[in-house]
């Protein structure tokens, strides 16, 4: 009997060490969206989401529409560098262009920024490239 109990405590020790040691990523790779967002946002859920204020971005027409830009500079920090700007670009799927979501986001980092700092701060947030 304390074999058996024995047996079913390393059992159940090894089983909680594996369950409580899964930890999940904020994003699945496979979404690689931009940290705090979401694919599909609004333009309203997005300057929400990043704290933005009147003057903190731009909006640009894009030249073939149904889509258009938010440019957006002065952001301090992006993947652990600081970055010169990013723009963020909002689709419609709809003849008619009545709404507009969230379909990509590129940042631009000054010349000479460390991107191996860059690299490593986006492998911890999705993890190693496959």
């Amino acid at each position: 009997m304390k074999r058996f109990s024995m047996i079913l405590c390393i059992i159940l020790c090894f089983s909680l060490f594996f369950l409580l040691g899964c930890e999940k990523k904020p994003d699945t790779p496979a979404e690689l969206t931009f940290p705090g967002l979401e694919w599909g946002m609004t333009k309203e859920e997005v300057i929400a989401a990043l704290s933005l204020q009147e003057g903190d971005y731009e909006i640009e027409e894009a030249s073939q529409g149904g889509s258009f830009y938010m440019v957006i500079e002065d952001q301090p920090i992006c993947f652990g560098a600081p970055m010169q700007g990013m723009w963020l670009t909002f689709s419609s799927f709809d003849s008619n262009h009545s709404a507009y979501y969230l379909q990509s986001v590129n940042v631009l980092y000054p010349e000479g920024t460390d991107m191996q700092l860059v690299r490593k701060a986006m492998e911890g947030y999705y993890g190693l490239p496959k």
